[in-house]
């Protein structure tokens, strides 16, 4: 199959798990974000959509929480979708993730939606291996002393990609990511939690590319980004951040461009347009993930990852701070 006709395909498969989830649970439906970030999961995943599977899955949950536990309303299927992407046998999954929210309860995040969503995280990164399970508190808690504007839930996917890529020192993490900050805004990016998400994800490149080689690839990603009147908003600022782990952002941003095209021309995409350039990154990413001999780096999917599950993890939340 060529190229554009695998694009095509993995778009149309986008649409009908969109489609099949909108349909199924209609009176869920008055955010149209969770689903269509639950749908573009599948692909990131390269997990096709069973309704039947998914739906079977959903029941488990809310039937093995109390009537009182967040997981009876709506926020039950972001984690159930993910654990769907992520095991092999979803149906049984459940026991082992609610293992996982009990050993984080012990820690520092104590009970509530947060900790499910820092589960989440986790356990997108490490299934139900909870060997890492102490470097992810230890990372909190050093975040939660010394910089606790970088504990909200928003930021949870990238603690679990941190220290999954960088398990190294957290003050060198630090100063990586200060270092970052400050060169961003010389390059009038606009002070916020979009700023601060951008400067995590750029922070995992300097240990390994150091900072004059990052940003004379990142300025060169700018300038292609522009180029087709894609504006810099605060709003696409994280997925700068993934763009930035490859030099191969020029042909993603264009397959990204041409499922862009696609989506808005569809009504609840159009409504959502700066939205529907997230999901198009996240397609375009797992196209070039998938497609030519998987030569896109593991980095650049893991990071895209995290981006779109602090995306689904925002769209539960009454306060969606970074993407949304």
């Amino acid at each position: 199959m060529e190229t554009k006709e695998q694009l095509t395909a993995m778009t149309n498969d986008y649409l009908h798990t969109y489609e099949a989830l909108k349909k199924k649970y209609p009176w869920y439906h008055s955010d149209a974000r969770m689903f269509m970030l639950m749908a573009s999961m599948y692909s990131l995943y390269q997990k096709p959509f069973d309704s039947h599977r998914f739906d079977r899955l959903q029941q488990t949950i809310k039937k093995k929480n109390s009537w009182f536990s967040p997981l009876r309303s709506h926020q039950r299927f972001p984690i159930a979708g993910m654990l769907d992407c992520l095991s092999e046998d979803p149906e049984n999954s459940w026991p082992g993730f609610k293992q996982l929210y009990s050993q984080l309860v012990q820690g520092p995040w104590g009970r509530g939606t947060s900790t499910y969503a820092a589960a989440l995280s986790y356990y997108a990164f490490y299934k139900d291996d909870f060997a890492a399970v102490p470097a992810f508190t230890a990372w909190y808690q050093f975040l939660q002393e010394s910089f606790p504007e970088l504990t909200s839930a928003d930021y949870y996917p990238l603690h679990a990609l941190c220290i999954h890529q960088f398990p190294g020192n957290k003050e060198q993490m630090i100063e990586h990511m200060n270092n970052v900050h400050h060169q961003l805004l010389e390059r009038d990016f606009k002070k916020g939690p979009q700023l601060q998400y951008l400067s995590f994800l750029a922070a995992l490149n300097l240990e390994s590319l150091g900072g004059t080689a990052y940003f004379e690839r990142f300025d060169e990603l700018l300038e292609y980004w522009k180029s087709d009147q894609w504006h810099v908003r605060p709003f696409y600022y994280s997925l700068l951040g993934v763009l930035g782990f490859t030099t191969s952002f020029p042909a993603i941003i264009d397959d990204a461009r041409s499922i862009h095209a696609r989506l808005a021309g569809q009504g609840e995409f159009r409504r959502f347009h700066h939205f529907a350039v997230h999901i198009s990154l996240q397609l375009a990413v797992a196209h070039h993930a998938y497609t030519n001999g998987g030569s896109l780096p593991v980095a650049v999917l893991e990071a895209q990852r995290a981006v779109a599950l602090q995306a689904l993890n925002s769209s539960t939340s009454a306060s969606a701070a970074i993407t949304l």
